[in-house]
């Protein structure tokens, strides 16, 4: 898929582990998109006053792309799901993204 006509989702609490190709099949053959598998991640601590706070981090989320073409299509679906645009996610207004680990945060940039 070409990245640069795609939007990248974040599925939040999602664990695909190694079954990437059975879990875009299924987001295919559920929401009737296209869709790529980017990768799983582990959120950091929230960090207050220095230092991190206690029972915040640890949250096994889903990157993966969907195509421009469907996006309207799959606005809905996304809801129903919990999933929310990564655009969104590191938004200034909803912290920056600070509970991505950096390496996330730097290698989807652009998808911002």
């Amino acid at each position: 898929m070409d990245h640069t006509n795609a939007v990248l989702v974040v599925w939040e609490a999602c664990i695909v582990g190694d079954d990437a190709p059975k879990f875009i099949n299924w987001i295919q053959d559920q929401f009737d998109i296209n869709a790529e598998y980017a990768e799983e991640y582990v959120t950091v601590p929230t960090i207050k006053n220095g230092k991190p706070v206690t029972g915040t981090g640890g949250r096994n989320d889903v990157l993966f792309w969907v195509d421009k073409k469907d996006i309207s299509h799959f606005c809905f679906a996304k809801i129903q799901i919990g999933a929310r645009w990564y655009e969104d996610v590191v938004s200034p207004v909803n912290g920056g993204g600070a509970i991505l680990p950096e390496y996330i945060r730097e290698k989807y940039k652009e998808a911002a």
